[in-house]
């Protein structure tokens, strides 16, 4: 059994990313990991999205996160305390880490990859973004996933109701990224990431 964390900035961020991942790690071919998910602000749109982020995690089998209360499209004037938060995770000794791309577009996501980084740049680190908050991403680790790791993802989606306007939020979108991200793979369906650092 391996340890994972998985860090987003806003409450849908890992679901939308990494939801079949976390699914095949807890539920799917790779089941009974130890699986953790950070948001770092329930406060989206001006509401509380902590009961959706808890019911999407439900689905997806976590049982561990944390949410945390940083201000939307503030984190940069909180930096050091996102680092001081990260170093105390590290103590937590992950087998592996999942979170935002240094290069996405949106401000807060590309804070948590810097910071990410920082705090993490000795571990199995692995970034993700979405297709709208990048151009240049290279992917090149995959997460091949199966209809019921798909599954497993557009119904955690589901639970964020408030959200359900948004056009990634349509399974539609979500099939052709898990498409899209498998045809790169040379299977099916899949999940893709950037390796930053790997120890084997």
């Amino acid at each position: 059994m391996s340890k994972y964390l998985f860090i987003g900035a806003h409450v849908d961020d890992v679901q939308l990313s990494c939801g079949g991942t976390i699914h095949k790690l807890t539920k799917g071919s790779l089941r009974d990991n130890e699986v953790w998910v950070v948001t770092m602000s329930s406060w989206y749109d001006k509401g509380n999205l902590t009961q959706e982020f808890i019911n999407s995690l439900t689905d997806l089998g976590v049982i561990n996160y944390q949410i945390h209360d940083f201000t939307v499209r503030h984190f940069g004037n909180e930096r050091q305390r996102i680092l001081d938060l990260f170093i105390t995770l590290k103590d937590l000794k992950f087998d592996y880490i999942f979170t935002h791309s240094s290069a996405d577009f949106h401000q807060d996501h590309a804070i948590i990859g810097q910071e990410s980084i920082r705090a993490f740049k000795n571990s199995n680190l692995y970034t993700y973004t979405a297709p709208w908050n990048q151009r240049t991403i290279t992917k090149n680790h995959f997460f091949n996933l199966s209809t019921y790791d798909i599954e497993g993802k557009i119904n955690s989606l589901k639970c964020f109701e408030s959200q359900s306007h948004r056009q990634y939020m349509a399974p539609k979108y979500i099939m052709s990224d898990i498409k899209v991200n498998g045809l790169i793979s040379g299977s099916e369906y899949s999940e893709g990431f950037e390796v930053i650092n790997q120890v084997i």
